[in-house]
């Protein structure tokens, strides 16, 4: 990225050498642009982890993880694109972007992640979270640079379970003169039954330059305010970091996933005319006896220190003998940034049930490598979030009343949740439950090759298994292109669980290959541990270890040619030291990805 971000002034001193040079500079350019993003490894699933504020991939899920993963091969060129583009990456909260966008108009482009770091509502911090996924190409690149105009990408996956039906899968993306897109996936799962694939999704997108704004037709992403109302999408369930607090609105965005779980299908439109953006939204799908229609409107105030906006949508359901309506909700909703302090807040009411929900929340940069953060909601148990990713201590926004704190410096962070639940969780048979998390994670530079990172957890509460802690030690040691991994990992609630792990590989420029190996023994569903492993990008691999037994997988990259990039995964899973017979699992995956 550091490479990209000096690409520019390159070719403003190379114009004194004439023609021929500039042509063999864009060459090399773009020849190493080709062959970046050989794997996804378990560095670059860290850089994810960091933007979402996260400790742990089972935070995630495979869209935001896919999503992400398409940034980190091609990443948003934010010296190029438009307003409308940069809030739909959702790598920028509201307020960056306008900043951004008004020193674009006075100063140009952004000539170095330094001089990124200087501009408002930016900072140091932001800058390292989000550098991974942006390019700072600039406008003298453009000029030359063919893939403006069309650009595109081909991801074929196929893959075989010991324990299923073969899976399959493939997506594309086209994009032409910055301002038509269009894309599509499909697949198979080893759930599914036939041959047929049981997932689709996909769009066409159109960005209008006169009207700040844009048209999708298909499926796309709704995410306003803070969540409390209208977001499809992920909810992290725990907050265990200041970047993890306030949410960075996207609006209307295309969709195009393997899984199409969480997109809206229909048309959506937005357009902005001076300070205020409207975003329209007409949503269907079919339900089992009718249909379900959902028209939606978000009107948004943005100005130069934050943005505020009213979202209102009502859902339809549709059949033959009636006419429903069991959705409805509006929300007010406010994000402003005073002096490197952010301060949010959204609430919403519930019109089908009477009630309304709210929360506010604020992240201060005590100093450049300290922030702290503080958040308060009040989800009452009969509102419906059905269409809710609101922060929250578990995965749904309702039958909760909570507080967040947590604090991050440069090497670590502390993080606490406590939440009330005045309706009784399952399997309990009091009126009310309570619960409270703690964890703290520190990171040790040993020596210029070896890193140790720590990290430990606590979770108490006052109904099913009372307490569960979890204590990880992991050990980096890189030397080169050679990287080694060992990590341990223990639980303790009603009894002891175990699991570690040693890995090593090579990553070169046009080949990786990784190995890992590991063991574990966890007697107890509830102390199942789950580990990130590493896949083909976009692929999002995070299985939950349970049982006794002995894990292993092999991983190849291989950039064959300049567009054309293959991947390979073989694990193996096995069980010796249950007392009861448990079968193994055996996978094999292949995946060719093409971009051009």
């Amino acid at each position: 990225m550091l490479f990209c971000s000096k690409t520019t002034r390159i070719l403003r001193i190379s114009d004194t050498f004439g023609g021929m040079w500039r042509k063999i500079v864009l060459a090399a350019i773009f020849a190493g642009r080709a062959i970046t993003g050989l794997s996804q490894s378990v560095e670059e699933m860290e850089k994810i982890l960091l933007f979402y504020g996260v400790s742990s991939a089972e935070d995630l899920d495979s869209y935001e993880v896919e999503h992400l993963g398409a940034y980190l091969s091609r990443p948003l060129e934010i010296n190029l694109v438009s307003p409308a583009t940069l809030s739909a990456s959702g790598l920028l909260t509201p307020y960056q972007v306008a900043s951004l966008t008004d020193y674009r108009k006075r100063h140009g482009d952004v000539m170095s992640f330094v001089e990124l770091a200087s501009v408002d509502g930016y900072g140091k911090a932001v800058v390292e979270k989000i550098r991974p996924f942006i390019d700072l190409s600039g406008r003298d690149l453009s000029a030359y640079d063919e893939r403006n105009y069309f650009q595109g990408s081909v991801d074929v996956k196929t893959g075989w379970k010991s324990s299923g039906e073969p899976t399959y899968g493939m997506k594309f993306k086209l994009k032409a003169a910055r301002q038509f897109s269009a894309g599509g996936a499909f697949s198979r799962t080893s759930q599914a039954a036939g041959l047929l694939p049981d997932a689709f999704s996909g769009y066409v997108s159109y960005d209008f330059r006169k009207i700040p704004g844009k048209l999708v037709l298909g499926d796309f992403n709704a995410r306003f305010g803070q969540g409390l109302a209208l977001w499809n999408g992920m909810s992290l369930s725990g907050l265990s970091s200041p970047s993890s607090f306030l949410k960075r609105t996207s609006g209307i965005s295309v969709s195009s996933s393997y899984t199409g779980n969480y997109s809206l299908r229909g048309a959506a439109l937005d357009f902005t005319i001076k300070r205020l953006k409207f975003s329209t939204i007409f949503a269907a799908r079919p339900e089992r006896d009718g249909h379900s229609l959902m028209p939606a409107l978000n009107v948004a105030w943005i100005r130069r220190k934050g943005v505020f906006s009213l979202t209102h949508y009502t859902d339809f359901r549709s059949s033959e003998a009636d006419l429903s309506i069991p959705d409805m909700k509006t929300s007010l909703d406010a994000a402003v940034c005073l002096q490197g302090t952010d301060i949010f807040a959204e609430a919403s009411y519930d019109w089908v049930n009477r009630c309304a929900a709210a929360l506010a929340g604020t992240v201060y940069p005590v100093s450049e490598d300290v922030r702290m953060a503080a958040l308060l909601r009040y989800y009452p148990s009969s509102y419906l979030s059905a269409r809710s990713a609101a922060a929250a201590s578990t995965t749904k926004c309702t039958n909760e009343y909570g507080v967040s704190l947590s604090g991050e410096l440069t090497r670590g962070a502390l993080s606490l949740d406590a939440a009330y639940f005045p309706t009784a969780k399952a399997g309990d048979d009091t009126r009310s439950s309570l619960q409270a998390k703690l964890r703290a994670e520190w990171n040790m530079t040993l020596s210029k090759a070896l890193e140790l990172r720590l990290r430990f957890s606590e979770r108490l509460r006052s109904w099913g298994i009372p307490s569960r802690a979890e204590a990880r030690a992991t050990f980096i040691y890189t030397y080169e292109k050679w990287t080694a991994t060992i990590r341990a990992d223990m639980v303790k609630s009603d009894s002891y669980a175990f699991l570690g792990y040693a890995e090593t590989g090579h990553k070169a420029e046009d080949i990786s290959i990784y190995i890992r190996y590991g063991m574990f023994r966890i007697d107890d569903w509830d102390d199942r541990i789950y580990v990130y492993e590493r896949d083909a990008p976009g692929a999002f691999n995070i299985p939950a270890y349970y049982g006794r037994g002995l894990w292993g997988a092999l991983n190849v990259g291989w950039c064959c040619s300049r567009y054309i990039r293959i991947y390979g995964r073989a694990s193996l899973t096995s069980y010796p030291f249950m007392k009861s017979k448990k079968s193994g699992r055996a996978e094999l995956k292949l995946q060719v990805m093409s971009e051009f």
